[in-house]
């Protein structure tokens, strides 16, 4: 039976639905509307995705499958939702470089690399590679060498100052990326007026690196920033205007930056989490296990990278030295 539209069943289902074999593929599935002529483009939609290879016939194996069968194995599930609904039931035969580097631009337009490999790339591989499928998939390539941008104490105020002059959530954002420690996507997307407590000087962030919840102490600063934008609110994201992208909020921090006169880094943002962590070492008198306590960082290992901030007693050595005038 030839692809058709199968109309809205009153009490089961106000949506269309494609039914029928089109070039050896059967379709069953609901098209989302009950706009007949929406329906109609999903249905042109649908065959060209058959004749571009784009829906499994019988018996192939679909990347949703692949994903299946993956995560039943590994138990590792991280990352995969969004990469699912994106493929769904296409070939995992037919994911190629293209499709991956769409997939990425699609699901996370203003990522940098490094969130791209982790967010999309490496899970996409490790899904094909464990079903045996192995397409040569290039990763797109990050600094070999992070930069590790941090700033000064005068520096921080001066571009603080310079990020309210652009937006009160700019510059509130600022101060709390400051004095948390705290990602981007942690602060933007993990904190909720319903979790965040002035009273307490704490916020639970649902929303981390290794997906797992954790609580931020508020310094007084960022407490009293926050106030400033709150307006009564009691629940609902603490940075709504970011919450589902970061479109202009990067035009925002680039006029930040020059207002500043300061040069605008790789990472506008993130150098606010290497600040954090500097000033911990330098004037809070923290070391690794400060860093790694506080839950900013995970391992021993992943806090050492700020070991070079503070001179160590082999490097003050030099004080010794006899020509002191």
């Amino acid at each position: 039976m030839p692809l058709k539209l199968d109309p809205p069943r009153p009490g089961k289902t106000p949506n269309y639905y494609i039914r029928g074999t089109y070039l050896g593929v059967h379709i069953n599935r609901s098209t989302g509307t009950s706009s007949k002529a929406v329906a109609r483009q999903v249905l042109r939609n649908t065959k060209e995705e058959i004749e571009c290879g784009q829906l499994a016939g019988p018996g192939e194996l679909t990347f949703s499958d692949a994903a299946l069968g993956y995560m039943h194995a590994t138990g590792v599930s991280r990352f995969l939702p969004p990469i699912l609904k994106h493929f769904g039931e296409r070939p995992a035969a037919s994911i190629d470089q293209v499709a991956v580097d769409e997939a990425a631009r699609k699901l996370y337009p203003d990522a940098v690399p490094a969130t791209l490999n982790r967010q999309v790339y490496t899970p996409v591989i490790a899904i094909l590679h464990h079903s045996k499928l192995t397409p040569h998939i290039s990763r797109p390539r990050t600094r070999q060498q992070p930069t590790r941008d941090w700033l000064w104490p005068q520096q921080a105020r001066t571009l603080i100052h310079a990020g309210y002059r652009v937006h009160i959530d700019v510059g509130t954002l600022f101060v709390v990326l400051l004095f948390t420690g705290m990602r981007r996507s942690e602060a933007i997307k993990g904190m909720d007026w319903g979790r965040t407590s002035m009273v307490e000087q704490t916020a639970l962030v649902n929303r981390t690196k290794n997906g797992t919840a954790r609580e931020v102490y508020l310094h007084t600063r960022a407490c009293r920033a926050l106030r400033a934008i709150q307006n009564g609110q009691e629940i609902g994201p603490v940075f709504p205007r970011w919450q589902y992208s970061y479109k202009g909020l990067y035009a925002m921090l680039r006029e930040a930056f020059a207002l500043a006169e300061m040069p605008y880094p790789d990472q506008p943002l993130h150098i606010f989490r290497h600040t954090w962590a500097t000033w911990m070492r330098r004037y809070g008198g923290g070391d690794r296990g400060t860093l790694v306590a506080s839950g900013a960082w995970q391992s021993d290992k992943a806090a050492s990278i700020y070991d070079h901030i503070v001179p160590n007693e082999a490097a003050r050595l030099v004080d010794r030295f006899p020509m002191r005038g």
